[in-house]
């Protein structure tokens, strides 16, 4: 058992040891040197079936390459989809699809008519299996993967790292491809079914809170949120359903505070004070008592009509003040001339 041990630990820092020549190479300027250093893991990395350490570094190799020939994108972009193309994981497979959307999302438009309609298509069939993205672990695609804090709510799979990277990179496309926004919803509905169906509430919660956060309007399982007569805007709409439906999670706390940030200053008052009491001892209703601090400052605002005052004209001047008692406002005569340079 120590003899199997042993390689796994000398692997790791093997890595590591590579990729300190790398950034020492890339530091000095050297890309050339990089590359060849790159080209090592790259090729450890497919000797050993390392999808993490391999997507690395083939994205650090398009970018050295890129720094040496600026047209050698192109080349790369084929290097992605010849990988994927042979590629049997799945899961490595949707790791490209994500990748290559986000490379031609990036693309002018201008220079590459179909590249916005190859990011919507490569993005889409990144997550056409959510299933098998949620039953596999994103730490397994370490270092390529960044594991966030909220990772623990979605158990660690790779579903919320995918969906969450390829609804945004939707979203992105929306001023330049039509269907876009509805294809970001679709994203996202289909994580957020599959944490519904698994039981995992604070994975749908927080799914759901993404597809708000990134799009305009955000749609409940498929269907758009229609703001009602009262509130006029649909998100607000959308994040007081998710306090009704997930009120009884401390994660909900996320929902007061961004209700609290659209809300008219009364109403964000209120939004802001009900999340305090309800998730007092939680850490991130620190936000909620920023919100009700700034609030409640004492603040005055003067604004003249007019920018320039005239001998024997009139002018109006509109003082407001929040949370004062009381306010003296004073003119004083300055006896300066009309041509005085101040």
């Amino acid at each position: 058992l120590s003899f199997l041990v042993v390689p796994v630990a000398l692997c790791a820092q093997s890595y590591s040891a590579l990729w300190k020549e790398v950034s020492i190479a890339q530091q000095k300027d050297l890309p050339k040197t990089a590359i060849q250093t790159v080209d090592k893991i790259i090729r450890q990395a497919r000797k050993e079936n390392n999808g993490g350490e391999l997507l690395k570094a083939l994205l650090t190799r398009g970018q050295l390459n890129t720094e040496i020939a600026p047209d050698s994108a192109e080349t790369f972009v084929e290097l992605l989809e010849n990988n994927l193309k042979t590629e049997k994981s799945a899961e490595m497979q949707a790791l490209y699809h994500a990748v290559l959307g986000r490379f031609h999302a990036g693309r002018n438009a201008r220079l590459y008519e179909d590249a916005p309609q190859k990011a919507k298509n490569h993005y889409l069939m990144s997550v056409q299996n959510p299933e098998l993205l949620h039953s596999a672990l994103a730490e397994n695609y370490v270092p390529f993967v960044i594991l966030g804090e909220d990772s623990r709510y979605f158990k660690g799979d790779l579903l919320h790292v995918v969906a969450r990277f390829c609804g945004q990179g939707m979203e992105s496309l929306h001023n330049r491809l039509d269907g876009s926004d509805s294809c970001c919803h679709a994203i996202f509905n289909k994580a957020a079914q599959v944490y519904r169906r698994s039981g995992n509430r604070e994975a749908e919660f927080f799914i759901m809170l993404d597809s708000a956060d990134v799009s305009s309007v955000p749609v409940y399982y498929g269907r758009p949120v229609i703001a009602n007569e009262n509130s006029g805007n649909p998100k607000m709409d959308f994040y007081k359903d998710l306090i009704r439906r997930f009120g009884d999670l401390d994660v909900c706390v996320e929902a007061y505070i961004r209700l609290a940030d659209i809300e008219n200053e009364k109403n964000a008052y209120e939004c802001a004070m009900e999340g305090i009491r309800r998730y007092g001892k939680t850490r991130r209703v620190d936000a909620l008592s920023d919100k009700v601090e700034i609030l409640t400052r004492p603040r005055l605002s003067i604004n003249v009509q007019q920018s320039q005052a005239f001998p024997q004209m009139e002018d109006s001047i509109t003082v407001e003040a929040v949370n004062l008692s009381h306010a003296t406002l004073r003119f004083y005569r300055t006896g300066l001339s009309a041509d005085n340079d101040l």
